[in-house]
């Protein structure tokens, strides 16, 4: 029985690539960086993706979702696997069969078998394919089924549409490239599509004119009316390597042989491994269709072929199909950098119900709700665990000005000490303002504005553009905390006159959020003083969890703080129920441990006695030519920790709590004392 499934596995492998059934992948990918619309935007990504990349390899973040440990996507959706966490996914499959005849339909089992077909291709634990043992590589993203829809519905993620109410689907299935019978991408996407920032959309379609492509799929940051996967049917549910396939692309993998070399194309040329080819430097330079030959030669290198003839992401009949080390950490890149709203959706989370907020007035439509060309509105807004992605108001048919994003995204949770705001826009520079309802009144008061900007002009080179804010909740009166609030985000091309004003091209979207009472560290008696030319700083805490260290932090205007030293707590593993008292001073004993070395230490706080010794002309005189020396002995460039105070004399001083996690609460600002 095994044998005669192997055989039959290879014969439809052949049959799809020996046949020229081939991925549409290439053809899409050239012409998105040849576009003029969307060539900056295929440079932005790939520069991300690389940047991503190398920060796996040089373990700034972690190649796999480990929860509690320091990564990428902290509180990211992820699941435990044979080889460990892994990255989940929330996709919808599409079926859109053919009602004329009653055919392209499978059931839900097969569609289920799709998936895990496609996950053990992933983890590297379908028996057809290599296994790790074998020189496999898992690959730490899985994709689960939807289990609820947009509306917040129960579903099995699995959408049946009738292809054949479009002319000409039932005879040609999708229009390709220059194909001139089918129906058009879009025209099939538009029957059925799901929100592509909050779930990976497959199409499952009958045929695809010209009769040589199996499927296709857009790659990472592509215009949502177009993103996602468009397959035949019968290769998706027959064995999951052409759908493995596809989803490599749309994780950012390219072809092995780059966007070239079929057939009497020349070979591909890599200056560098990085970004030249397929911008993977385990695969070597190849042509697709190698031979599978033990001692093959590699036409591209004259050497027997090194394993790029068992790779997934080649065309061939080679059996034990894998990925590698390195298409591994550009797929988990590409999902971090490109599809990274994805790992927070809650579409593949049961429902459950959705927070209940105060009732609030709806923002008034748009002024030219038919001039959609300015792509106005945030796409991305993240805080706390919150990450959402959306597709803003735009060119590309999205007309929703006004969103309530409660069912697909998580409460975000604000510590009580804080937490920072992130909106991302594209395309164009715009305002963006933002409220949270924090006395949870259903007004959003003029006092409760946490976000207040507008974007730079965008110059070449910059597509997309976030800015940030820091949001702090002890600096608002009646704050209802461990209680769901609506957080509101606007942006637009124009002026945003209050929180309901009608915008003139852009996009609202309401979040709930909710803000906690308890922090990691309960602070009490904080004080600063400049005593005999020296800072003084005092704090005590009532109780310690999971704490790590204290940074001090100093500002020149009670907004900006720079950090001057660094203190490690006593409580034991970090917890206490019992109070401990710190103080930091300036002696130079204390300023070795700084965190931003002892050359910015000593000059911040040379600038902060500077500013607290005006009577003290002589402690100034030293001071300076002591700086001066120091600056003429390192030849340095200023280091972040120095405070350049000019606000006559005063300073600000906040303790920042770094927990094991490295995350950071904050205890309130206090102005220091002069004795």
């Amino acid at each position: 029985m095994k044998t005669s499934l192997l055989a039959l596995l290879a014969f439809m492998f052949i049959t799809h690539f020996a046949k020229a059934q081939t991925c549409g992948f290439d053809e899409l990918y050239q012409k998105a960086k040849q576009d003029p619309s969307t060539q900056r935007q295929m440079l932005d990504i790939n520069a991300a993706i690389k940047t991503k990349v190398q920060s796996i390899r040089n373990g700034t973040i972690k190649r796999s979702a480990v929860p509690g440990t320091s990564m990428d996507a902290p509180g990211a959706n992820m699941v435990q696997t044979a080889n460990g966490w892994a990255y989940e996914v929330p996709v919808v499959v599409h079926v859109v069969y053919d009602g004329a005849s009653n055919s392209n339909n499978p059931s839900d089992a097969q569609i289920k078998k799709m998936i895990d077909d496609v996950n053990g291709i992933f983890g590297a634990t379908n028996s057809n394919f290599a296994s790790i043992a074998e020189g496999g590589v898992d690959i730490p993203i899985r994709f689960v089924l939807a289990k609820r829809d947009p509306n917040c519905n129960a579903t099995n993620g699995i959408n049946r549409v009738d292809g054949s109410v479009l002319p000409g689907y039932s005879d040609y299935g999708v229009k390709y490239g220059s194909a001139t019978n089918g129906v058009w991408d879009y025209d099939i996407k538009t029957l059925s599509r799901w929100p592509n920032k909050s779930y990976y959309n497959i199409w499952l379609v009958n045929k695809i004119t010209p009769g040589n492509i199996a499927g296709y799929a857009n790659y990472p940051g592509t215009e949502s009316i177009y993103d996602g996967t468009v397959v035949r049917t019968y290769y998706a549910t027959n064995g999951g390597n052409t759908l493995a396939h596809e989803l490599g692309h749309a994780m950012g993998l390219i072809h092995t042989f780059g966007e070239v070399g079929m057939g009497n194309d020349p070979c591909v040329a890599e200056t560098d491994c990085t970004t030249d080819g397929d911008m993977v430097c385990d695969t070597e330079v190849s042509k697709g269709y190698p031979n599978c030959t033990s001692g093959a030669i590699n036409p591209c290198t004259n050497a027997p072929y090194a394993g790029v003839q068992y790779n997934i992401m080649n065309y061939g009949p080679c059996s034990k199909l894998r990925f590698t080390a390195g298409q591994r950490d550009r797929a988990v890149a590409g999902l971090l950098a490109g599809r990274k709203s994805l790992l927070y959706s809650l579409g593949g989370k049961e429902p459950d119900a959705t927070p209940v907020l105060k009732p609030m007035e709806a923002p008034q439509s748009n002024l030219f709700p038919d001039n959609i060309g300015t792509n106005a509105g945030p796409t991305s807004v993240e805080i706390g665990n919150l990450l959402f992605g959306s597709s803003g108001y735009n060119a590309y048919g999205n007309k929703d000005y006004y969103l309530q994003q409660f069912c697909l995204s998580p409460i975000g949770i604000i510590p009580a000490a804080g937490s920072t705001l992130s909106v991302t826009i594209w395309g164009n520079r715009q305002y963006v303002k933002a409220w949270i309802d924090f006395n949870n009144n259903g007004t959003f008061e003029s006092s409760e504005l946490v976000m207040d900007t507008r974007t730079p002009q965008t110059t070449t080179g910059v597509f997309n553009y976030t800015v940030s804010n820091q949001v702090l909740p002890n600096n608002f009166s009646d704050v209802v905390r461990n209680t769901p609030i609506r957080l509101r985000v606007r942006a637009d091309r124009n002026v945003i006159a209050s929180t309901t004003s009608a915008l003139a091209y852009g996009q609202t979207e309401d979040f709930a959020v909710m803000i906690e009472s308890s922090l990691p560290v309960v602070f009490s008696g904080l004080e600063a003083k400049i005593i005999n030319s020296a800072l003084l700083v005092k704090w005590n805490t009532e109780t310690e969890r999971n704490n790590d260290h204290f940074e001090i932090e100093v500002s020149k205007d009670g907004e900006n703080f720079k950090t001057i030293n660094k203190i490690s707590t006593k409580a034991k593993d970090g917890n206490s129920s019992s109070a401990i008292s710190y103080e930091f001073t300036t002696s130079s004993s204390n300023l070795m441990g700084a965190n931003m070395g002892w050359i910015g230490a000593v000059l911040g706080i040379a600038l902060v006695l500077i500013a607290f010794t005006r009577r003290n002309k002589l402690v100034r005189v030293f001071t300076l030519v002591a700086v001066m020396s120091l600056l003429g002995a390192t030849s340095c460039s200023k280091n972040g920790s120095d405070v350049n105070l000019t606000n006559e004399g005063k300073l600000w001083v906040r303790i920042a709590q770094v927990d094991k996690d490295g995350v950071k609460s904050y205890s309130k600002v206090i102005t220091v004392v002069k004795k």
